[in-house]
C-alpha cells in the first residue's frame, strides 16, 4: 500500500482507498512497530538469560562416589602409561 501526496493511503492502481480505509496504515503501522518492539525486548531477555552460567547440578552421593570411583581408576591408568614412557625413555637414552 502506498500513500499519495496528500498522505492518503493508495491502492495498487494508484487510486485512493476509501476515506476509513485511510487510518488504518497508521494504526497498523504503530501496531506493528509496538510488536515488534515486543519482539526485541523478548529477544534480548532470551539473550541474556542464555548468557547466564546455569548453576551446576546437585551432587548425589550415588554420584559423588562414582566419579571418585572413576577418577581413581583413570588416574591409576594414567600414572601406569607415564611409567611405561619413563621406561622406554630411559631405555632408549641407554641403547
Amino acid at each position: 500500500m502506498a500513500v499519495n501526496r496528500g498522505g492518503r493511503a493508495t491502492g495498487a492502481a494508484g487510486f485512493p482507498l476509501p476515506h476509513s480505509h485511510a487510518i488504518v496504515p497508521s494504526m497498523g503501522a504503530e501496531r506493528a512497530l509496538q510488536a515488534i518492539g515486543r519482539i526485541e525486548r523478548a529477544v534480548a531477555r532470551i539473550e541474556a538469560s542464555a548468557a547466564r552460567p546455569r548453576p551446576a547440578p546437585q551432587p548425589t552421593a550415588d554420584g559423588d562416589e562414582r566419579l571418585a570411583a572413576a577418577h581413581a581408576q583413570l588416574r591409576g591408568k594414567v600414572e601406569a602409561a607415564i611409567a611405561q614412557i619413563d621406561e622406554l625413555l630411559a631405555a632408549g637414552e641407554q641403547g
